[in-house]
């Protein structure tokens, strides 16, 4: 049976509304969305982490 057939406009709406729920809760339990260091401007070519600078010391 489809949403529409039985909710009317309502059930495929709330559907949409459930899967973006899904995507905002994805998006803030993402570490990387809170984190302030790693929107802070670099220089090109530098790495952003610590493990890239192990790497690559040479920039």
């Amino acid at each position: 049976m489809l949403l529409a057939e039985s909710f009317g406009w309502a059930g495929p709406a709330g559907l949409y509304v459930c899967v973006a729920l899904v995507g905002l809760l994805g998006v803030l339990s993402t570490r990387e969305t809170w984190s302030p260091e790693r929107h802070t401007v670099l220089p090109a070519g530098q790495p952003r982490r610590a493990a890239d600078r192990e790497r690559h010391p040479s920039r």
